[in-house]
């Protein structure tokens, strides 16, 4: 990530709000990115629109999940969705 926080990159997102199952990344122009958290300690998916992509947006989703699954207990994460591809 650059030595930038999940803050800092939530706010170059735009924000960045819990949305029950996954949080979303918001722009001024709207819906910025997603990322799913499983509580139990996966990340099965994370999404940033192509207009916002390269801008850290996916870094900063991923810090503020795993952030997230820490605080609810979650002894470890894993990313996927542990399906055969």
């Amino acid at each position: 990530m650059g030595g930038r926080d999940a803050a800092s990159l939530a706010a170059a997102a735009g924000g960045i709000a819990w949305l029950g199952e996954g949080l979303v990344a918001e722009a001024d122009r709207g819906l910025a990115g997603f990322v799913a958290v499983d509580m139990p300690g996966s990340i099965p998916l994370i999404l940033v629109a192509p207009a916002y992509q390269r801008r850290g947006i996916g870094a900063g989703l991923l810090a503020a999940a795993v952030d997230c699954l820490r605080r609810g207990g979650s002894g470890g994460v894993t990313a996927g969705s542990g399906g055969r591809f």
